[in-house]
């Protein structure tokens, strides 16, 4: 059970965040071809190992340590798992125009 909807929501407020866990949902991540999409590629590497990664490592949804190249389901993936799921289910639906 999630012990915390705080802690959920907060880890997914973040675009990089939630690609990466997204990414989980279908196979270990590898760092080499990040799903990013952001404008600098080296903002978001350094964001990715310096912020998100280890937020993401400290909340137990992933596995991963500096210099590994590859991103794993962590011990506490399951509890988010089906969340990210329906997300994942309703994108369609959910997405709000960048030109609103």
């Amino acid at each position: 059970m999630i012990e915390s909807y705080d802690r959920v929501f907060e880890t997914l407020a973040n675009e990089q965040r939630r690609r990466i866990l997204f990414a989980l949902l279908s196979e270990p991540l590898n760092l080499d071809s990040p799903p990013d999409g952001f404008e600098s590629r080296e903002i978001a590497a350094l964001e990715r190992h310096h912020v998100h990664l280890p937020k993401l490592v400290d909340c137990g949804f992933v596995r991963w340590g500096p210099g590994a190249r590859v991103v794993e389901e962590g011990p506490q993936f399951e509890e988010i798992e089906p969340l990210l799921e329906l997300l994942a289910e309703y994108q369609p639906r959910l997405a709000v125009s960048r030109d609103r």
